[in-house]
């Protein structure tokens, strides 16, 4: 399902979906698995995973405060 952004065109929407599926498959292979069994992983303690989901969720929020707003104005929303 896609979600609907308020002023962004379906087809950059869909593109910017896009890129970022790729984006975060590329960073989750490089990282040694998916996001879900690093979560699995860093319950167990391992400590890599436990960094990797710092950046995870550090990344999210990240994107939800300054991305979000330098893509909208960008694009002139």
């Amino acid at each position: 399902m896609l979600l609907k952004v308020p002023g962004i065109d379906s087809t950059v929407s869909i593109i910017l979906t896009i890129l970022g599926g790729v984006g975060f498959g590329f960073f989750s292979i490089l990282a040694g698995g998916c996001p879900l069994k690093l979560h699995v992983k860093s319950t167990k303690g391992d400590g890599a995973s436990i960094i990797y989901l710092v950046g995870f969720y550090v990344g999210l929020v990240y994107f939800h405060v300054v991305v979000i707003e330098y893509v909208a104005a960008l694009i002139g929303v």
